[in-house]
């Protein structure tokens, strides 16, 4: 049983934020493992949780194979506008080139309890509880976590969720030792 988290802000210089990561193409599973890795690496992030992995069907007919995804929950204090620019970086970095094919996708779900309405980043995102592949690794890491601006808990979309694409767990292995070390397996 994992250690209660939360992500309601509490006196603290850091905000709790949860990414979705997914990739289709190249070698899946290690491509997000790696930017995982990336981000825990910046002195402004710390990796507290990781889902375990999952393939997904995907969303679109833009798409050649199925997605792995992974959600993840950090202790950031990155301002979201930096963390997303950030996040489209390493996109790049990795070889995403618009629409089509995804070496990596990376998605701001969460941001502690806030809101966040900007052109190009909104917060939570838009679609996040229609999707299964960002729901189903949630429930797993965050289950408590509200959700603004209703105040509604991850496990309760997930409970009242009629998601339509399928969702299968591939990897339930550790990847985070005793120390909160991410290991790459």
């Amino acid at each position: 049983m994992l250690p209660l988290l939360s992500n309601v802000k509490q006196n603290n210089p850091v905000d709790i934020v949860t990414l979705s990561f997914g990739s289709n193409h190249g070698e899946r599973e290690c491509t997000i493992l790696r930017a995982v890795e990336i981000l825990d690496r910046l002195e402004t992030c710390k990796l507290e949780r990781l889902s375990s992995l999952y393939e997904t069907e995907p969303v679109g007919n833009d798409f050649s194979r199925t997605f792995i995804n992974a959600a993840a929950v950090f202790a950031t204090r990155m301002e979201p506008l930096k963390l997303l620019s950030f996040c489209k970086k390493l996109e790049k970095d990795f070889g995403r080139k618009g629409t089509g094919d995804r070496p990596l996708d990376i998605d701001i779900i969460l941001y502690g309890e806030i809101t966040v309405r900007k052109i190009g980043l909104t917060i939570p995102h838009p679609r996040f509880r229609e999707r299964s592949f960002v729901i189903v690794p949630m429930q797993e890491i965050c289950p408590e976590f509200t959700i603004a601006p209703d105040n509604i808990k991850v496990i309760d979309i997930a409970a009242d969720a009629s998601l339509s694409r399928w969702t299968r767990k591939i990897s339930s292995r550790s990847l985070i030792d005793e120390n909160s070390t991410l290991l790459i397996g």
